[in-house]
């Protein structure tokens, strides 16, 4: 039973690492986009002393990632990044991406509130989810509109397989 509670204790300070860097990696896109949001608003990009052509070659060039990247990180950082900077939640970039479109136009607390329940989500999930709320439900991946009989299923705990129950 010690052995048991000895690799759970294990078990949970790993996933607080795993958290935390979750954090950190969260804190480091959003210095990023606070970084590329007042490089492009102060055109600072231009100031540059290697006689730098464009917006776009400066990105590409000199902070080696697509333009597309650029502006997304800008838009985490404009739409999160008051949010997230006060109450860190640990959660992929990918998950923001996602939901940026929603969160356009909620308070600060209500941005919190989305990004608290999605954080825990599989990225299929959230997909879902999304397509429910706006209306597009048949589209969805974890739903069926069949008519008829649905077989049930149990899940083995150690070795998770999945077991027709009959």
């Amino acid at each position: 039973m010690t052995k048991d509670i000895i690799i759970g204790q294990r078990l949970f300070d790993v996933m607080k690492l795993y958290n935390d860097g979750m954090k950190d990696c969260i804190n480091g896109y959003l210095k990023r986009g606070k970084a590329i949001y007042r490089l492009r608003k102060e055109k600072l990009w231009c100031r540059d002393c290697a006689g730098i052509a464009s917006y776009k070659y400066y990105i590409e060039h000199e902070l080696k990632i697509s333009l597309s990247q650029a502006y997304r990180l800008e838009q985490v950082y404009k739409e999160v990044g008051k949010a997230l900077e006060k109450n860190p939640v640990p959660l992929d970039i990918s998950t923001i991406v996602l939901l940026l479109p929603y969160l356009h136009d909620k308070t600060d607390e209500e941005k919190l509130e989305i990004l608290e329940a999605n954080k825990d989500l599989p990225i299929e999930a959230i997909k879902n989810n999304l397509l429910e709320a706006s209306g597009k439900g048949d589209k969805t991946t974890d739903t069926c509109l069949h008519e008829g009989a649905m077989e049930q299923y149990e899940r083995c705990c150690n070795c998770g397989k999945f077991l027709r129950v009959k």
